[in-house]
């Protein structure tokens, strides 16, 4: 079975399909019923590695869809923004990024 983690497998027009939410939904579901700390991530964004800045729109599209997808979960779902940033993507070029999405995650 392909993972069911990641979106951009599953996205057209910066838009994530119903099906990504469905299959990751089941994994969360059952998680979140056995008492599990789940955590969703963005783990193969590789444009955003390559160029933060030019990516940042489609980065915000992505976490603007989940978090309003997930609003009302429990707070045993967590988000890890950006799983292992490399390249282009430093702690500096990060830092700023994070603070963008840290405000969508906060609406």
């Amino acid at each position: 079975m392909e993972p069911a983690t990641d979106p951009l497998r599953y996205m057209v027009s910066n838009t994530l399909s119903p099906e990504i939410f469905s299959r990751v939904d089941f994994v969360v579901a059952n998680a979140l019923k056995n008492g599990l700390v789940v955590m969703v991530n963005n783990h193969h964004f590789d444009r955003l590695d390559e160029n933060p800045t030019n990516s940042l729109p489609e980065f915000l599209a992505i976490w603007r869809q989940i978090t309003e997808h997930y609003k009302g979960f429990p707070k045993n779902l967590v988000f890890d923004l950006h799983n292992e940033p490399h390249q282009n993507a430093t702690t500096e070029a990060m830092n700023s990024i994070y603070a963008s999405v840290s405000r969508v995650l906060g609406k």
